[in-house]
């Protein structure tokens, strides 16, 4: 009765059959299994329910998780990581110095850097403190511990302890390095295996970045304006790739490729195509000093010659400290 009231009176009105209710409409349908239509149990543990069977292997298979969980944590013990031993930072060390020094030249700071890694040497290996001695006992104690004279450590204090800044020279900052290292010889600091690595070591010596870095960019600069002609139709465009390949792989070549290698034995040089030339260093006779470079003359009249403006700035120090020992075959 109350939707026929708000129909209209004067309206035609047609009826379309939506749908038929139930006679429980608005309760919960029920299906022949007691249960609720629509909400029906489909899930796999529905199964293992039903069965007595399946629901105590489910059961006992929780059971001894949980057990194996318990036992299993008590019997666990946290792994020991493996403490690596440290490495034998001595060299890089000494190479981190040595670059130090020819950046900034000044022969009395490197002093000073030598003389407290040698009083910190002689107090870890000797007990004996330099830093704060009182008159010759400490010196004594250090000549009867080390064996050796009491002149020999007193000549490398008095190096050491200098005040003339005037009179620290390279030469005089090389000679007590010597007078130091010999001593670190005699007394035992300085292994064997120290010494064999510092003679297997190899120098390395680096191309300037310029001129490589101006091949590549003018390499693929090339190769883009060779695309650019070839996308406009013009012949000339075809010319440039091979003409930016070149340059492009030369440029890669001087970079990949170190200017020179010095080792104990041996003088590798590469050529600006990567080529390898090998020098022995007991065939060398002189080397040739310009202002432009140098020329080393081995023997069969064979020559090689290094032009300094193709060395970085670094690696031009570094060469020409090399070349002042080369006639003594050291590193």
């Amino acid at each position: 009765e109350y939707v026929l009231n708000q129909l209209p009176r004067d309206q035609d009105i047609f009826l379309l059959e939506l749908g038929r209710l139930t006679d429980n409409y608005g309760g919960a349908d029920m299906d022949e299994l007691g249960e609720e239509e629509g909400k029906k149990d489909e899930s796999y543990l529905r199964i293992i329910f039903e069965n007595p069977s399946l629901l105590i292997a489910l059961l006992l298979g929780i059971l001894g998780f949980v057990l194996f969980i318990v036992f299993r944590s008590k019997r666990m013990h946290p792994v020991v990581p493996f403490i690596e031993q440290p490495k034998d930072m001595t060299l890089a060390f000494a190479e981190t110095i040595t670059s130090i020094y020819f950046a900034k030249r000044n022969p009395y700071g490197l002093l000073q850097v030598q003389k407290k890694n040698f009083y910190d040497t002689v107090h870890k290996h000797f007990f004996v403190d330099l830093q704060r001695r009182e008159g010759d006992k400490e010196l004594m104690v250090l000549a009867e511990k080390s064996n050796k004279s009491i002149q020999e450590i007193k000549e490398i204090v008095e190096m050491l302890e200098t005040k003339e800044v005037s009179t620290v020279t390279e030469q005089s900052i090389s000679d007590l390095a010597r007078k130091q290292r010999a001593f670190y010889k005699d007394v035992g600091i300085i292994p064997a295996s120290i010494k064999t690595k510092v003679a297997e070591r190899e120098l390395v010596f680096r191309r300037s970045l310029m001129l490589p870095s101006l091949l590549v960019l003018g390499g693929i600069f090339t190769i883009l304006l060779g695309v650019y002609y070839l996308m406009s139709a013009i012949g000339i465009g075809i010319a440039l790739w091979p003409v930016g390949v070149a340059l492009l792989t030369l440029g890669i070549i001087r970079l990949s490729n170190p200017f020179m290698k010095v080792s104990k034995d041996t003088i590798i040089y590469y050529t600006t195509l990567g080529k390898k030339k090998n020098y022995k260093r007991d065939e060398f006779i002189t080397a040739e000093v310009k202002s432009s470079g140098v020329i080393l003359v081995f023997t069969a009249h064979r020559k090689l010659i290094i032009n300094y403006w193709d060395l970085s700035r670094f690696d031009r120090k570094q060469f020409e400290r090399l070349m002042s020992k080369l006639h003594t075959l050291e590193l």
